[in-house]
């Protein structure tokens, strides 16, 4: 898959909260920093964690700006999430993403909390 697809296909899958069509467009050795959080190294690493997020999820996703350079790519806006709770956030974010061989490489996430 070509780099504007599968970024544009990325971004798709989060909007429809298809956690098993995201771990399909990444590498086996995929890794995710989620700055000042956690590190996800490895497609089992990710499944697992979005395991623990079972019953949460995204209501809306800004895209405020979306660039592609090659096989990087960065998007960032705003999120609304719900959590398994039923409680709701909204968290400003920038997604940083590298691409190889037409899989999702690795992701990098800064997110900061909307007041």
């Amino acid at each position: 898959m070509e780099n504007q697809a599968l970024f544009d296909k990325v971004l798709t899958t989060f909007d429809n909260n298809d956690s098993d069509g995201l771990l399909d467009l990444m590498t086996e050795d995929f890794e995710w920093d989620m700055v000042g959080e956690q590190t996800v190294k490895g497609k089992e690493q990710v499944r697992q964690m979005f395991a623990k997020m079972d019953g949460s999820e995204m209501i809306s996703c800004t895209k405020d700006l979306k660039l592609l350079d090659g096989n990087k790519g960065a998007c960032h806006g705003i999120v609304k999430m719900k959590n398994a709770n039923g409680a709701v956030s909204e968290m400003y974010y920038c997604d940083l993403y590298v691409f190889e061989g037409g899989l999702l490489k690795k992701m990098v996430t800064f997110s900061v909390k909307k007041e």
